[in-house]
């Protein structure tokens, strides 16, 4: 950890997309008409960091198959998860 984040913290899969889909939202009412979502309660995962970092470490041997990707849907995956 480099000042007191935690290591796993520029890893994709704790991006807004993963912590949105953890965690569980309450509506409440606001006046005039409408409703707001809150936060209730987010769920932790260890295990999705771990997995993250299995599977970043095991494209290394991957290397090879991953150039054959076009780069346009490279750029594509890493648009749509931030």
């Amino acid at each position: 950890a480099f000042l007191g984040l935690p290591f796993f913290l520029p890893t994709t899969a704790t991006s807004q997309i993963h912590e949105m889909s953890l965690t569980t939202y309450t509506s409440i009412p606001i006046p005039g008409g409408g409703t707001r979502q809150v936060a209730t309660k987010v769920v932790e995962q260890r295990f999705t960091n771990f997995a993250t970092h299995v599977l970043i470490g095991g494209s290394l041997a991957f290397g090879p198959a991953v150039n054959s990707v076009p780069r346009s849907v490279l750029s594509g995956v890493f648009l749509v998860m931030g």
